[in-house]
């Protein structure tokens, strides 16, 4: 009489139980790592969408502060003859443009083209012009002894008309529009 091995896990077509369970686990683990794999590149994709996002939104907050500036700051200004009204209005401007401008400086070395970085210099270039020429203008205006130079405050109201047309060109570049 044959002895049979009642150990054995051969189920008679020569794979063993433990080979099914090796097979069973590594198939497991295959599995597992294409999980992982998987939930790493969604989660990359969507830290880069978020980044996407947020850039977006900045380039939004820094193109519309510009705007402002071009279409209600500088006029606000020009339109006001109150030497003290005036230069408060001047100083509340001045400093919201000082902020875009370094804003504009930030967006520019964080540009991911040269044609951006080229539109943001641009913009902060024409902006500082632009505030330059209010701050000119707000001068001559607010000195009493100009107040007769028509020809001076009409010289300097051209030039602040100048940049202004400037900052609006600036402001027109292909790349400062949100993708």
């Amino acid at each position: 009489p044959e002895e049979t091995d009642e150990t054995s896990d051969d189920d008679g077509d020569g794979i063993s139980g433990t080979t099914i369970l090796l097979i069973a686990v590594l198939g497991g683990l295959v599995i597992a790592a294409i999980l992982a794999v998987t939930s790493f590149l969604s989660s990359r994709s969507q830290t880069r969408e978020a980044e996407h996002l947020a850039r977006r939104s900045r380039v939004a907050e820094c193109v519309g502060g510009f705007r402002w500036f071009h279409d209600q700051g500088s006029m606000e200004i020009m339109r006001t003859s109150d030497p003290d009204q005036l230069r408060r209005a001047g100083q509340t401007t001045n400093a919201r443009v000082i902020q875009l401008e370094g804003m504009a400086s930030a967006m520019a070395i964080e540009a991911d083209s040269p044609e951006m970085t080229a539109a943001f210099d641009d913009l902060g270039r024409a902006s500082a012009a632009l505030r330059a020429a209010i701050e000119s203008d707000i001068s001559l205006r607010s000195d009493p002894s100009n107040i007769a130079r028509d020809d001076l405050v009409l010289q300097s109201a051209q030039t602040v008309q100048q940049q202004r047309v400037n900052l609006n060109t600036a402001l027109s570049n292909p790349a400062l529009r949100i993708r």
